[in-house]
């Protein structure tokens, strides 16, 4: 969504997308005031960082409150996130695993998207159990580190749980 977000309110300026209130919401948690400028300042990447990573929530209201473009955005995430979830269910062979979810994005979601996120990759496994991550993103990059380096993934994530919890 991040990624896409900037794209579409180019879109939404130049006519390629029918504006909706998610351009004004954009265009002010930008600090931008004339949008004749939008397509220099995106183009020149004067965007600042914070406010390109900060934008979930700004399109997750526009699709509670049924914006099209926020609808769009949203569908397009949950369609990818059920995907990936489908992609690994099918790599571990179990039809009831445990299937966490993290990240910038996904981690400032309502649980309105969790429930449309589940219900999704619920579709092709009932049986799967859709949650957050245990551990931050960094717990997760040192187990793949053990991986990498030979030791047994759930073994190791094992050892690292009992030692996070001490």
């Amino acid at each position: 969504m991040r990624y896409e977000l900037p794209t579409l309110i180019a879109r939404m300026l130049d006519g390629r997308f029918s504006p909706t209130p998610l351009k004004q919401a954009v265009l002010a948690h930008f600090g931008i005031a004339d949008e004749e400028r939008y397509g220099e300042i995106l183009f020149r990447q004067q965007i600042p960082g914070d406010r390109l990573v900060t934008t979930p929530p700004v399109v997750f209201e526009a699709w509670q409150s049924g914006d099209a473009a926020g609808t769009w955005l949203v569908e397009r995430a949950l369609d990818d996130y059920a995907l990936a979830a489908r992609a690994m269910i099918s790599r571990t062979g179990s039809d009831s695993p445990d299937v966490a979810f993290g990240g910038g994005v996904i981690a400032q979601a309502p649980q309105e998207f969790w429930n449309a996120l589940a219900e999704r990759v619920g579709n092709t496994c009932p049986r799967a159990n859709i949650t957050q991550p245990e551990m931050p993103p960094e717990y997760g990059a040192c187990i793949m580190a053990g991986f990498r380096d030979g030791r047994e993934p759930q073994e190791f994530f094992e050892q690292v749980r009992t030692q996070r919890q001490s």
